[in-house]
């Protein structure tokens, strides 16, 4: 997964004239090409990239993907009868199978809007994605994730939250997740974990936005990485990778990224637990899941079904509960958002005389499987 040297291309044309700069985006088989647009009531300049090259298929995609974004009828600058954008100019940048291409102009309507913007296009099928980075958790092996912020993030955020309430109110809590966590170097032996905090509060209670960060050795991070974490930070130093080269390699790599899903929640609205989970490519379970009150590790194994998740809890080989999850599109007061879905659960004891809802309060996951 090591990304190989990278090419960037810089096509900010600020030329008055017709411009063809043709660029290689190699190893695509596809060249950027800027063509010149010109409004009758506008005449000053205007630059638009579109893809040339011998796949007539992939440049028909690429370009129709451009010119939905810029909103014109054609690319073909003689067969647009209003072309409303104003000084219109762009860099497009490539890195591996992306190409990210940003603008900035004016566009003309009822009034005019400065628009300054970007989007990324998939060069292996000329479409729209939405490229992401890859979420914190993902680098976790499913046992040791909660341990490791018990460690290095719950005691900040703990008193990030106190702070929050003194704040907003008693009882006040925010929209974002206090595990939606953001990494990033400061150099080379430390790492620094922040608070993700974009739209985390109502803009009536703004000033009360709450902010945490923490900066920890590395070392104590890569004794908790999966296999997959150790490739991306340690292997392909992905923490040293530009912005469009973290989202290229994310968009590479996340399909080989493990399946985890971490929970916290109460059991019966009264013993508190977090749990890590870790679904395999043939849909078994592992993990374990410990209670806030003593932190032991209970070992959990099963799988999941249609949707369905059945785990057997076990301590020094010994069945001593089970959980059944289920993800679905109704509806519960007791369900936990889940990918637009819905999650359920409950514990029950070995011999299922006893079973208790789950209180959820937090999940960490991705999209498992395409159909749940």
């Amino acid at each position: 997964m090591k990304l190989r040297s990278n090419i960037k291309h810089d096509l900010s044309l600020l030329a008055l004239f017709l411009t063809f700069g043709v660029i290689n985006l190699f190893p695509h088989s596809l060249k950027s090409q800027s063509v010149e647009f010109k409004s009758v009531d506008f005449p000053n300049d205007s630059h638009i990239p579109i893809a040339v090259g011998t796949n007539e298929k992939l440049i028909k995609t690429t370009n129709e993907t451009i010119r939905n974004e810029f909103n014109i009828s054609s690319l073909d600058p003689e067969k647009v009868e209003n072309f409303n954008w104003v000084s219109l100019f762009h860099d497009v940048v490539v890195s591996e199978d992306v190409a990210q291409i940003t603008f900035s102009g004016e566009l003309e309507t009822n009034t005019i809007y400065y628009i300054d913007r970007e989007f990324f296009i998939d060069l292996e099928t000329g479409k729209l994605i939405d490229p992401t980075f890859i979420p914190f958790h993902l680098l976790f092996k499913a046992n040791s994730y909660f341990n490791f912020l018990e460690k290095y993030w719950v005691p900040g955020i703990k008193e990030t939250i106190m702070e929050f309430q003194k704040c907003a109110g008693e009882g006040a809590l925010p929209y974002c997740s206090f595990y939606d966590i953001q990494y990033g170097p400061t150099d080379n032996n430390t790492i620094l974990l922040s608070l993700n905090d974009d739209d985390c509060v109502p803009r009536v209670i703004q000033a009360c936005t709450p902010s945490y960060s923490n900066s920890i050795m590395f070392d104590s991070l890569k004794k908790n990485l999966n296999d997959y974490g150790r490739q991306v930070l340690i292997n392909d130093q992905y923490l040293s990778m530009n912005r469009i080269e973290k989202l290229a390699y994310a968009h590479k790599t996340l399909p080989l990224a493990p399946k985890n899903i971490f929970i916290t929640g109460k059991i019966d609205n009264k013993y508190s637990f977090k749990m890590g989970l870790q679904i395999k490519k043939d849909n078994t379970i592992s993990g374990s899941y410990y209670y806030d009150s003593n932190k032991v590790a209970l070992h959990l194994n099963g799988y999941i079904d249609d949707g369905e998740i059945y785990l057997k809890e076990s301590h020094d080989g010994k069945i001593t509960g089970r959980f059944k999850f289920k993800i679905s599109n109704k509806y519960s007061l007791d369900a936990i958002n889940y990918n637009d879905k819905y999650l359920t659960g409950n514990w029950s004891s070995p011999d299922k005389s006893k079973t208790y809802a789950i209180d959820f309060e937090d999940l960490i996951a991705d999209k498992i499987a395409n159909n749940y």
